[in-house]
């Protein structure tokens, strides 16, 4: 956005201007009020134009990166990146929640309750007949009524008011399942820690393909166009030689169809590299509407890149992350066996409880003194689960989860032999796609050498038309078969890199 100074400097310019423009004539006074009303008006919209453009230019900024940049970059923008990042944080406050379950813990209450209504109980009659005895058996009195008879009586008991508050404290002692539960945590922790390093190695492959692509459809594009326009003068001069009788129609006719043919690949060739630009966005975390300027080249990347040194490593599988990830597995299955079979273990804990209590007929629990007393209690003591039977729901979870753990380990040997395979698989890939880039690219030198010659034979009278065309497809063919081989080659690299995890190098 324009500084205040800067949008000053605007406005007196502007306002300069315009006077020069417009100067005031004294006959025209009556009108001065409507004209400064009208600069004041257009000064408003060019301050307001410029700020603006200012803010405009610095949201549009261009995003340069070479290779290495943009990995970064990924890093620390790419949505998956992120997501791995917090699903650390949420494993690092599993493996707390579940500590602190066996920490101690202390609980209060606090209670307040009106009896609208008392309960009632009601009680053997002991009082009438006490009464009645000594009227008639101590003062000779007759009673004046017939004495009721009633072998019970209602009575209730309590305040209309009662209040109460009080502390437990509990400690777990010993808990099978707990101290499994917390080996459980952190083994979750480490998958998830496993899963950002695997979402690393992936965002740069995946990084590293798009940024091959969007380099690779520019250079098809700049090389497409360049053949286009070459083709473009060509058809020009036959045009040229067609009005003066030298060239048959038939050969105009026919270069114009492969003009419009390279015409219509080179939008194709823009489409499609639009398309790589916005996928390498996207893999960046980057806005689609953002500008990426790519600063290497794909001849610097090749060069970079040792080959021989690639295929010389061994592969260790104790460094493949999708190997970590299956032993992860494994130790969490395991975990989950010995979390059913600690089930049948007792659980022991202690507890502390301190309370007090009152009972009154009016809400006055704040007073203090003897006539308003509140009344403690206190306890201690230990509290012992012991599992007995389960109706074998126990023993079945428990042959369940042994299942589940032949399984993954048999997935774990099979995965062994398979990840040695496709590394040997992997290798040879890379290995034939440096032969086949190498004659890909002798290939495609040499048909642009002959189309060039054809095209000097075809100015001098000595070859057709049809012949330019067959060369000139056949280099075009040449051209796009090189863009594949070079894409297959990069796409190799990346894989055997990430299965010897020098990605991370």
């Amino acid at each position: 956005m324009a500084s205040p100074g800067l949008s000053q400097r605007h406005n007196n310019t502007i306002y300069k201007i315009i006077m020069k423009i417009q100067p005031i004539n004294i006959s025209q006074i009556t009108q001065m009020r409507t004209r400064k009303l009208l600069i004041l008006s257009i000064v408003i919209v060019f301050t307001n134009f410029f700020a603006v453009a200012q803010k405009q230019s610095d949201s549009l900024a261009v995003k340069m990166f070479n290779l290495q940049q943009a990995v970064i970059f990924a890093f620390e923008h790419n949505t998956q990146m992120k997501n791995a990042s917090i699903e650390i944080q949420i494993a690092q406050k599993t493996v707390w929640e579940t500590t602190a379950i066996g920490l101690p813990m202390v609980n209060a209450n606090v209670g307040l309750v009106d009896n609208l209504d008392l309960r009632t109980t009601l009680f053997p009659d002991f009082i009438t007949g006490s009464v009645v005895g000594i009227n008639t058996g101590l003062f000779g009195l007759t009673p004046v009524a017939p004495i009721p008879e009633s072998t019970t009586m209602p009575v209730q008991f309590g305040t209309q008011y009662t209040a109460n508050w009080g502390v437990t404290a509990t400690q777990l002692i010993f808990s099978g399942e707990y101290f499994v539960g917390l080996q459980a945590s952190r083994a979750y922790l480490q998958m998830s820690q496993n899963a950002m390093e695997k979402t690393t190695h992936d965002t740069r492959q995946n990084v590293a393909m798009a940024y091959y692509n969007a380099l690779v459809m520019d250079k098809n594009l700049e090389l497409t166009e360049f053949t286009y326009e070459n083709m473009r003068k060509v058809l020009e001069d036959m045009n040229q030689r067609a009005t003066s009788g030298f060239v048959p129609q038939t050969d105009v006719d026919q270069m114009t169809l492969t003009v419009n043919n390279m015409k219509n690949a080179v939008s194709n060739i823009r489409i499609y590299r639009e398309l790589t630009h916005k996928m390498l966005k996207i893999q960046l975390g980057l806005s689609l509407e953002d500008s990426l300027v790519l600063t290497e080249t794909l001849q610097q990347i090749l060069n970079q890149t040792n080959y021989e040194a690639i295929l010389l490593k061994e592969f260790d599988k104790q460094n493949y992350i999708d190997y970590k990830i299956l032993l992860n597995q494994e130790n969490l299955q395991y975990l989950s066996l010995k979390q059913q079979q600690s089930k049948v273990l007792p659980t022991l804990s202690a507890y502390y409880t301190f309370g007090k209590d009152a009972m009154r007929d009016s809400l006055n629990f704040f007073k203090s003194g003897d006539e308003y007393p509140w009344f403690q209690s206190s306890s201690i003591g230990l509290q012992l689960n012991i599992p007995i039977f389960a109706s074998g729901s126990r023993t079945v979870k428990i042959q369940k989860e042994k299942l589940m753990l032949d399984q993954i380990r048999n997935t774990k040997i099979m995965a062994e032999e398979s990840f040695q395979l496709q590394f040997e698989q992997n290798k040879a890939k890379l290995i034939e796609s440096v032969d086949a880039l190498k004659l890909a690219e002798q290939n495609m030198d040499l048909s642009l050498k002959i189309k060039n010659n054809i095209l000097i034979q075809y100015r001098q009278g000595l070859a057709s038309s049809i012949d330019l065309t067959q060369a000139q497809n056949q280099n075009i063919q040449t051209q796009n078969e090189y863009f594949q081989r070079l894409i297959e080659l990069l796409n190799n690299k990346l894989a055997l890199e990430k299965m010897l995890a020098l990605d991370k190098e």
